[in-house]
């Protein structure tokens, strides 16, 4: 069976709906149908979600950033008591985390170099005037999006329909043991492909009002 793509997030609303045996829905902005109501109130967190928990190269971006002309030189606090970073560059608006290029590159110059940095906030701490970041990017636009991801999403927004639609907790438990075995199982093993052994400069704590606090490695 072909793997399923989305144009719309009407489409993965129906596909988990599908899961749970329901039928579709004709539009995710109705506010007299509950099953809508319920989709539309989970579906851009569970799309955070999935989009930062793995490597999805349709996500990916480099972006040039140039330095922040009111940021004081020291006024990081830089890792492992190194010395203080020089320059001070705003994250990406729809920035998610960081990830490594071909090369195994976060962070370098205008030369493709590998740059020393740290990230903070909303920020990305550096010692290059101007600098490429690497980095998966939030895109809620399900026709942009991959097979796998699609199913990966879909997935997750069943999980949490099923309860929401007063479904059994054994449908419940089952969409989740399909989630853990066949979707989330093999997102990780595709994402590890993409990893990289070296650590060093790349490595670091990623800090960020809003989303939750984790420690990340690359």
């Amino acid at each position: 069976m072909p793997l399923e793509r989305a144009s719309e997030k009407l489409d993965i609303a129906n596909l988990a709906f599908a899961l749970i045996g329901e039928s579709p829905i004709s539009s995710l902005s109705s506010l007299t149908d509950p099953r809508a109501v319920n989709a539309s109130a989970i579906m851009d967190q569970v799309i955070l979600e999935q989009q930062a928990d793995y490597h999805w190269w349709e996500n990916q971006r480099v972006e040039m950033l140039t330095k922040d002309p009111d940021y004081v030189e020291g006024g990081a606090e830089p890792p492992l008591g190194s010395d203080p970073y020089g320059y001070r560059f705003a994250l990406p608006a729809l920035f998610i985390r960081p990830c490594r290029s071909e090369m195994g590159v976060v962070v370098s110059d205008e030369s493709g170099t590998m740059v020393n940095h740290y990230f903070k906030g909303q920020f990305v701490y550096a010692d290059a005037e101007i600098i490429h970041l690497n980095y998966l990017a939030e895109d809620d636009d399900p026709a942009n999006w991959g097979p796998f991801q699609t199913k990966c999403v879909y997935h997750a927004v069943s999980i949490l329909l099923a309860p929401a639609r007063a479904k059994s907790a054994t449908l419940t438990e089952r969409l989740m043991n399909v989630y853990e075995i066949m979707v989330r199982k093999r997102m990780r093993s595709q994402a590890s492909k993409h990893r990289k052994s070296n650590r060093g400069a790349n490595e670091g704590r990623y800090i960020r009002a809003g989303r939750s606090n984790r420690s990340w490695r690359l």
